[in-house]
């Protein structure tokens, strides 16, 4: 009887791992087959096409500021609906990464609210013409960021 049990709990056990695996397998070809068919930019398309304002696409998982201009000078600013400017920071790019080195203002202004901002956050950019870009909100966040000209 007791080898029985011990055979009995393997054997769910072994039934959950395959589960797992199946179900895990499954995902994973469903971001693979994503990843492989989004269009994707090289360093040289992205330089090119980067700088300018940017509006915020229907097709967008999220909203930050209704535009953001990405100007020549490194500087970063969001639009706000109403029209006004705010600088967010410094630009600057490394290979298909948009890196933004946020105003001291800002971070500072962030912890007074209880909330910490980073002194660099990190886009990688996943596309860029001269219509249409699009990057990842962050390195470890999903979704994706899309904006038009």
């Amino acid at each position: 009887m007791f080898f029985g049990m011990i055979g009995a709990k393997w054997m769910v056990g072994i039934w959950f791992l395959i589960l797992g695996m199946t179900a895990c397998s499954h995902v994973s070809d469903g971001l693979r087959s994503n990843v492989m068919t989004e269009r994707r930019s090289t360093a040289s398309e992205i330089a090119e096409n980067i700088i300018g304002l940017w509006a915020w696409s229907d097709k967008s998982d999220a909203e930050w500021y209704s535009k953001i201009e990405i100007a020549s000078d490194g500087n970063l600013f969001g639009i706000l609906s109403s029209g006004e400017r705010i600088l967010l920071g410094k630009w600057e790019m490394n290979r298909h990464m948009l890196i933004l080195r946020n105003t001291t203002e800002r971070i500072e202004a962030s912890g007074a609210n209880g909330f910490k901002l980073n002194e660099a956050d990190f886009f990688p950019v996943i596309y860029a013409d001269a219509h249409e870009l699009v990057m990842a909100p962050g390195i470890t966040v999903v979704g994706r960021y899309r904006f038009t000209k």
